[in-house]
């Protein structure tokens, strides 16, 4: 009888000690988990906040590039004394692309939606260059061709810069 005491005991003793180790083996396992997830969330803080100075160089320097962009200023740059409407087409597209590929780079830190709409402003002023090109004859000045230009911007209705650039401005702030 003092046996079969003992040998209850010491399962009891093993029950007790096996529920032990496992309380303790649960308490580490959360414990490593919750210090794996404090790590990462400070090392994406650690990257956010190095990424962030960027982030907002890269939109001020599209929205800039987007203000330059814009009809009435580019126009007024572009145009020198002594051109004609072909040389200032010639001139505004280069100067557009030009403009566009110094600013590629700007997209790796916005997000693809608002680098579309980058795109598109790109694409839309070249579109009115073009189009405004075809309504123009020998003796246009450049003056009336920048005035098409204008009419022509101001006449499609949509203003994709001024959208680009609120998109830009929300996400400068995320």
């Amino acid at each position: 009888m003092e046996i079969l005491t003992l040998v209850v005991r010491i399962l009891e003793y093993l029950i007790l000690a096996g529920a032990l180790i496992y309380v303790i083996v649960r308490l580490i396992k959360a414990y490593l988990r919750n210090e794996e997830l404090r790590r990462k969330f400070s090392e994406e803080q650690e990257i956010k906040k190095n990424v962030f100075p960027l982030k907002v160089q890269a939109c001020e320097r599209l929205v800039l590039f987007l203000e330059r962009l814009r009809p009435e200023n580019l126009v007024l740059r572009v145009n020198m004394p002594g051109m004609i409407a072909g040389q200032l087409q010639v001139k505004l597209l280069k100067v557009i692309r030009e403009e566009y590929e110094h600013n590629l780079t700007q997209q790796v830190y916005v997000s693809p939606f608002a680098w579309s709409l980058v795109k598109a402003s790109k694409e839309h002023l070249t579109k009115i260059v073009n189009q405004s090109a075809d309504m123009i004859t020998p003796n246009t000045t450049p003056e009336d061709f920048a005035k098409i230009i204008l009419e022509k911007n101001l006449s499609s209705g949509t203003n994709v810069v001024d959208e680009a650039i609120r998109q830009l401005k929300i996400e400068m702030m995320e």
